[in-house]
């Protein structure tokens, strides 16, 4: 008993972080040239240094974006609309596609329709994708001029879905587990 009296208010393990890591990954160029000429290539690998001034106070590598009022709480692992809109904009420009095939309740999604880029999103709960249609709502598939419902869909990604396969441009044998690009 004493020795549990000692230890009391200790903990196992590392403090709680105060920040959450942002991976970035571009598509890879090629051997012998350089970022600038894949940005010239393909639009994409460089990043717009004013994105991130129109949302945070100066450029820097800790961006503070919290939930706006009534924001959360629609998924364990929501993130801030205003935060996806900062990495959005820092990446893409206005007409580009932003996939998420992890949406859950679509908050990259909605970022994307309030950035003018177009969106497609997957997610394995049927659940969490009628969420994100929701959000998305009134008019989930008209977000830029022209748009017809095809060009932004929301999916319930499963092995069987048909939508998934196509769109992913992949075709997969179920029975034996291959995996092959479409061309």
């Amino acid at each position: 008993m004493a020795n549990a009296a000692k230890w009391e208010g200790w903990r196992v393990g590392n403090l709680r972080p105060v920040y959450e890591p942002i991976l970035w990954f571009t598509k890879p160029y090629p051997i012998g040239t350089t970022i600038a000429d894949n940005v010239l290539a393909f639009g994409v690998g460089a990043f717009n240094e004013t994105a991130i001034t129109t949302y945070e106070l100066r450029p820097n590598n800790v961006l503070r974006s919290g939930f706006g009022p009534s924001e959360g709480g629609r998924h364990i692992a929501q993130k801030p609309v205003k935060l996806l809109m900062l990495l959005i904009e820092l990446t893409t420009l206005k007409g580009h596609v932003v996939l998420d095939p992890f949406c859950g309740s679509g908050s990259t999604l909605v970022a994307a329709k309030a950035t003018g880029r177009h969106y497609i999103g997957f997610d394995i709960s049927a659940e969490y994708v009628e969420i994100a249609k929701e959000r998305l709502a009134p008019d989930m598939f008209e977000s830029l001029p022209g748009s017809r419902s095809e060009d932004n869909p929301v999916f319930v990604a499963d092995r069987r879905s048909s939508h998934f396969d196509r769109l992913a441009g992949i075709s997969v044998s179920h029975r034996k587990s291959r995996v092959r690009r479409s061309k």
